[in-house]
């Protein structure tokens, strides 16, 4: 098929994404950027599949610890997101969660509050308070306010994140386990 068929680069993507969840980051990063540089060459900047490719090489670069690396690529991911999408779609809400947490790393708490509370938002009127990104999203937010030490506020994200886990993806789920590492961190910064 080529280099730059869309059946190509995604398989290059998912490959990336392997190595990346195997902890192969190294590995991974010009995997990401090849599968960048041809949906931008190919599809253009705005399609779905390049905004997918530039959010993903911006978390494996917020994962190497290369924020400066990974901001304008976050950025211009939500941005273009925006435009072509829409604010509440699926992948916007994906896109905004991801700048947050990239703010959040560097400290930048207060940039990445109304993010958070723009992307939960969403995601509960888009997919519904039970949808395992909305619950990842209240867990997100329930973290952020913890770092502000803003404990009223974040209780009942982290009791209603841990319980829609639960109920949803049961208690063996690896995000209903990291939703039970969170509730403990919070009990014990309440103590």
């Amino acid at each position: 098929l080529g280099d730059l068929h869309s059946s190509t680069l995604t398989s290059i993507g998912n490959l990336a994404g392997l190595l990346k969840d195997q902890g192969k980051l190294g590995e991974a990063e010009p995997l990401f950027r090849e599968a960048l540089d041809g949906t931008r060459r190919t599809l253009g900047d705005s399609h779905p599949d390049t905004l997918t490719s530039i959010n993903n090489l911006a978390v494996l670069l917020q994962d190497q610890g290369k924020l400066g690396e990974a901001e304008p690529l976050c950025r211009e991911s939500l941005d273009r997101q925006r435009r072509t999408l829409g604010d509440s779609h699926p992948s916007t809400l994906t896109s905004i969660n991801s700048l947050a947490l990239l703010l959040q790393s560097q400290g930048k708490l207060g940039e990445a509050e109304p993010l958070l509370r723009e992307a939960l938002d969403g995601s509960r009127r888009t997919l519904g308070d039970s949808h395992p990104s909305t619950l990842t999203s209240i867990g997100n937010l329930a973290t952020l306010l913890l770092n502000q030490g803003k404990l009223a506020e974040a209780g009942p994200l982290f009791r209603e994140s841990l319980d829609g886990h639960r109920r949803v993806l049961g208690d063996a789920h690896p995000n209903t386990r990291s939703a039970e590492q969170c509730w403990v961190l919070f009990e014990k910064a309440r103590a």
